[in-house]
């Protein structure tokens, strides 16, 4: 099994603080060939099959996708490589890369683990959830690794950045094998990949992510839900309140009785 250690991808970071904060249209950065290719090969391999029990489900209006944050139910070598993404010694640097200083990782997973995305599957343009519900702490950076190794632009999938009123793409990213993006996460960060998937039946659009947080609440900071895109505006209704709200109730109660933090989608 291969292994990754920190100076393998601070090569892949060093130096591009300034690139990061020019990025469009919020600060953003994409690296190609991110982990070593053995690593990647292995990665790849080694993702759960869509009939794993342990995959968290979601379909309704604005995604319809797969998602799992219960690392240790992982196989190696992702749940090595989602702890050293998590790990102090990463932190380091991505506070050099983006400027953030104090980050601080979410041992839960929180939305993040592994993603996948099966034909049909897609995930509407949003600005995500700021505040977790289990720790009193603010969201700031977003950190995705595409585990795509024969991925074709036919297939769509492309991880769209908005403008900050949601009415604009100005930007895409394809999820190629082995490309990294990271990316500040403000009540305007809209981002998002909404025309479903075309890929054959038996592939999907798969990915690590994890995300990180601050101590103090950042100025742009919009609270706790996450903000979805319709039809050209921003919103997040009565229903989508309700829901929010509903989530975190579960949470509590699934964190104080059964021990199992962190599963309930935000």
């Amino acid at each position: 099994m291969v292994s990754l250690n920190i100076d393998e991808l601070k090569t892949k970071m060093n130096g591009k603080a300034e690139i990061y904060a020019k990025g469009d249209p919020f600060p953003h950065i994409v690296i190609d060939d991110f982990f070593p290719p053995d690593l990647f090969k292995e990665l790849c391999q080694s993702f759960p099959s869509a009939d794993a029990s342990f995959w968290d489900r979601y379909d309704y209006q604005y995604q319809t996708k797969m998602a799992c944050n219960q690392v240790h139910e992982l196989p190696e070598p992702i749940r090595g490589t989602l702890h050293l993404l998590n790990s102090g010694g990463f932190l380091r640097q991505l506070e050099e890369l983006t400027g953030e200083k104090g980050l601080v990782s979410d041992p839960y997973y929180v939305g993040g683990g592994i993603h996948q995305i099966q034909r049909g599957g897609k995930l509407a343009v949003h600005a995500d959830f700021n505040q977790p519900p289990h720790l009193k702490l603010y969201r700031r950076l977003n950190l995705l690794v595409y585990l795509n190794p024969e991925w074709e632009d036919a297939y769509g999938g492309k991880f769209e950045l908005w403008n900050d009123k949601a009415t604009e793409c100005r930007s895409s990213v394809a999820p190629i094998g082995n490309r990294c993006v990271i990316f500040t996460t403000t009540s305007t960060s809209f981002h998002g990949h909404p025309i479903p998937l075309s890929c054959p039946e038996n592939m999907a659009r798969r990915s690590l992510a994890i995300y990180y947080y601050l101590l103090d609440k950042p100025k742009e900071s919009h609270g706790v839900v996450t903000r979805w895109h319709k039809e050209g505006s921003a919103e997040m209704g009565t229903v989508g309140r309700a829901r929010n709200l509903a989530a975190r109730i579960l949470w509590w109660v699934s964190y104080k009785f059964a021990g199992i933090a962190g599963r309930v989608d935000v």
